[in-house]
């Protein structure tokens, strides 16, 4: 445990009067991150007043169209608390990315007060750089690596069925991984009780690759490495199991010390989180578990009611260290709604989910995607009041492994557009089992329903208890590898926001269609499969999601009666993707 070092604070007293703000020499470009820092109190993680709840930070940036952004602000030690271990110090951050070039201004805000930084707004000022104000400058991009997710711009929520880069307008279709869930339980991070060390993915890190303290990190940069190498593009972990699962990670101190952050562990996971950006990995942050569901609310008040102010506070600290990221969602809890007669595992009530994810919305100054993620795997009745509610953007599904999931997923879809706030729905938990299905099981059954129902992708679960076991994803490169070969036909081939699902069109057949203009389908297992089309000229491509590659040609056809759509390039009795698209203006 860290001890306060009274010499060093004593030194830092006769500093705390500067106030600094680093700026970079030349101005930053959209979308990238920039912190800015401020000598305040000098503080420990252990001291009184508690840094981490006594004060608070915000930041107001104005961008050159005058829009403002509430950034929250964060006590960072001594500033390099990832690469030193420190725990004390008189740095105070915020990080942001900026939207647009031009100048900017900002204006902080520095206030103190018994747990003030569980409101929203209140508190003394605590002085030191309380009312500072600059300006700085961002110029134009330059960014030519397309897999560094920041030349993309901020990942936000458009009331659309899919999440949209800010800056380069694509949309973003998901195929990742929830499992190991543990990724944090990292035994080369400060203050992390583990022997997970991802050792089979050390050789792939590279030099120049990231690492921190003098060479630690290669195996889980290793890892992340390999995961973008292959294509999967999202990585969903918690970051908070104290009494869950794995039991390993929090962002404490120590498990029981939920008000004490410890800033060197939190810096080295931000390095982490930016590396996987940079590496195309879009970062699915899941606060709670079922088994830790109330773990805030029982713990501060005794009772499994309410919204607890360490649960604010750590909510706040998360947007504070992480919301800058520009491909970043945000799980407030896996499998809510299970309740089990067991310690902090009652289950959250519907209006203590909506009194979080309102909370949660208004620390965001982007419009991240905010989800919650259903259990058991039969049971989704958590979603049902949450149909309209602005601040949730979408489920984080969890069903059963193959059960009628092209219905699931579009019922999911469907009803929210009924209601006029379209949710973005991503397949995050196909619940397996005791072991991981066959890949053209995994496939037929799982990856492409789910795409064809409109869902916004898929995220592979590995069963077995492997979500908290597992350290190597070498076993698993052809399961991911199916997504991938999904995720980039979708990409290259689908106008994804034009489409509506169609299970009326073809009863053999998955239907994403787009008016009369254009028609999807999937076939799980094709033989000499009739469609009728509107009346007009259309084209037909085939496309097997088993092997991937290009389109294959197929006749021009008429609509207007049903016809065959066979053709001598396919084998029969397994799966195949068919595209219909209009020759001429149907009538």
């Amino acid at each position: 445990m860290k001890i306060i070092q009274v010499l060093t604070i004593v030194f830092l007293l006769s500093l705390s009067m500067l106030c600094f703000v680093w700026q970079p020499d030349d101005a930053i470009e959209p979308w990238t991150k920039f912190s800015m820092d401020f000598k305040g109190p000098p503080c420990s993680e252990l001291s009184s007043p508690n840094p981490f709840t006594d004060y608070r930070m915000d930041v107001v940036f104005t961008n050159p169209s005058g829009k403002t952004y509430r950034v929250p602000g964060y006590f960072a030690a001594n500033g390099n608390a990832g690469e030193t271990s420190d725990s004390i110090g008189n740095v105070w951050r915020v990080n942001f990315t900026p939207d647009e070039p031009g100048k900017w201004t900002y204006v902080v805000s520095f206030v103190k007060g018994r747990m003030i930084a569980a409101e929203l707004s209140g508190g003394e000022s605590a002085g030191y750089f309380d009312g500072s104000r600059g300006r700085f400058s961002v110029k134009r991009s330059k960014k030519t690596d397309t897999r560094d997710l920041s030349s993309q711009g901020k990942l936000v929520y458009r009331e659309s069925h899919y999440l949209q880069f800010q800056g380069s307008e694509k949309y973003f279709l998901k195929s990742g991984t929830n499992s190991p869930e543990v990724l944090l339980e990292y035994a080369e991070f400060d203050n992390t009780p583990s022997d997970r060390t991802y050792t089979e993915h050390a050789e792939d890190w590279k030099t120049g690759d990231l690492t921190w303290k003098n060479g630690k990190g290669k195996g889980i940069v290793g890892a992340i490495n390999y995961l973008s190498d292959i294509g999967v593009n999202s990585y969903y972990f918690l970051t908070m199991n104290a009494y869950g699962d794995g039991k390993k990670a929090w962002p404490w101190i120590h498990a029981d010390s939920i008000v004490r952050y410890d800033c060197s562990k939190l810096d080295q996971w931000d390095m982490l989180f930016q590396y996987m950006n940079e590496k195309g990995i879009v970062i699915d942050l899941v606060l709670t578990e079922t088994e830790n569901e109330v773990y805030f609310e029982e713990r501060e008040f005794g009772t499994a009611q309410g919204f607890a102010k360490s649960r604010k506070v750590y909510f706040r600290e998360m947007v504070a260290r992480y919301g800058y990221l520009p491909a970043i969602t945000w799980n407030i809890g896996e499998e809510n709604g299970w309740h089990k007669d067991l310690p902090f595992q009652t289950a959250n009530t519907e209006r203590q989910r909506k009194e979080y994810l309102d909370y949660f919305r208004k620390l965001t100054y982007y419009n991240d995607h905010l989800t919650i993620h259903n259990g058991p795997s039969w049971d989704q009745h958590i979603f049902e009041p949450l149909y309209g509610h602005k601040s949730f953007t979408g489920p984080a599904f969890q069903w059963d492994f193959g059960k009628n999931i092209y219905r699931e997923i579009s019922a999911l879809r469907s009803r929210s557009a009924s209601v006029n706030h379209k949710w973005v729905v991503f397949f995050d938990e196909p619940y397996i089992g005791t072991k991981i299905a066959d890949v053209d099981e995994w496939r037929t059954k799982n990856v492409w329903p789910a795409f064809m129902a409109g869902g916004a992708g898929v995220a592979l679960y590995m069963g077995g208890g492997k979500d908290v076991k597992e350290q190597n994803f070498r076993p698993y490169e052809m399961h991911f590898q199916t997504m991938v070969v999904a995720r980039r036909f979708f990409e290259d081939h689908v106008p994804l926001n034009e489409m509506t699902p169609d299970s009326l069109f073809c009863q053999e057949a998955h239907t994403l269609r787009k008016d009369n203009e254009f028609f999807l389908l999937y076939f799980p297992q094709y033989n000499d499969q009739k469609v009728v089309l509107p009346k007009g000229d259309y084209f037909i491509e085939w496309f097997d999601p088993k092997l991937g590659g290009h389109l294959l040609k197929g006749k021009k056809i008429s609509g207007g009666k049903p016809l065959s759509i066979k053709t001598e390039n396919i084998t029969l009795n397994r799966d195949w993707v068919v595209l219909i698209s209009y020759a001429d203006s149907p009538d």
